[in-house]
Formats: C-alpha cells, sequence, structure tokens
C-alpha cells in the first residue's frame, strides 16, 4: 500500500513545491483568476434572497470571505453587496437562532426562514469571522 500511495505524495509535492518560490513564499494571485471566481460567485448569486444556491441553501462563509478581500483589493462594491445582502437576509432569518445564538446548519428554504436544526461549531466560527470582517468593511451595526 505503501509503494503505492508514496508516488502520488511524492507528485503532490513536486505540484506545491512548484507553486511556490525559491525563499518559500508564494506568487501572488493574478487578478485575472481573483476574477474568475469573483464572477462565478457573481453568476450564481441569488439577487433577492443572498446567497449563492437555491434551496437547501448553506452559508458560505468562505465565498463571503473571498468576496470582501475581492472588494478590498478591487473597490468592486457589487462584491461588498453580495456580502452585505447575504449575511443581513442569514441574520435575520430562521437560521439565526436567536434564543440559543449561532447559526443553524443550512436553510431549507429559499429565504433562509426554515432551518435545519443543526449546529456546526466550525460554521459558527468562520461565521463569526466572516461578520467581523463585514462590520469593518461596512460599519453596520447588524454585523
Amino acid at each position: 500500500m505503501a509503494a503505492m500511495v508514496l508516488p502520488i505524495l511524492h507528485s503532490i509535492v513536486a505540484v506545491l513545491t512548484s507553486k511556490t518560490r525559491g525563499d518559500g513564499t508564494r506568487e501572488p494571485l493574478v487578478l485575472d483568476i481573483l476574477k474568475q471566481a469573483y464572477l462565478t460567485l457573481k453568476k450564481d448569486f441569488d439577487e433577492e434572497n443572498g446567497g449563492f444556491s437555491l434551496a437547501p441553501k448553506f452559508p458560505q462563509p468562505l465565498g463571503l470571505e473571498f468576496l470582501l478581500r475581492y472588494f478590498h483589493r478591487t473597490q468592486d462594491e457589487k462584491a461588498s453587496e453580495m456580502v452585505e445582502v447575504t449575511l443581513e437576509k442569514m441574520a435575520k432569518g430562521g437560521i439565526y437562532d436567536q434564543i440559543g445564538g449561532g447559526f443553524h446548519r443550512y436553510a431549507t428554504d429559499n429565504n433562509w426562514l426554515v432551518p435545519h436544526f443543526e449546529k456546526m461549531l466550525y460554521d459558527n466560527a468562520l461565521l463569526s469571522r466572516v461578520y467581523l470582517h463585514a462590520y469593518l468593511v461596512t460599519d453596520k451595526q447588524l454585523f
């Protein structure tokens, strides 16, 4: 088994090594690559309810973090708007547990109103971070 896994690991290390400079730092991402990711999120964005899919709607904290960073880098207002709409709809919807605090795993409907009654610590950790960053960018008290 180890004989089969070792060549695969070596190829992964080679690819990762080729992506770094000799001093161990990574090359900065080219803006074109970032724009492609942004356009994909923009295309999938639910203008009415926020988020990037139909039901079931899962929070996408990493995508939202990306959009905040993209906004910081490009000042593209749409990137910030997508984050604001999504976070606001989530905070005001049933996915947010107003009694116990925190966010449920996902909403079973398009409007973030009907939660799936399960909370994940890692989701809430990522969401708390994205809400903090959104507050720093927008200064909105809701965040």
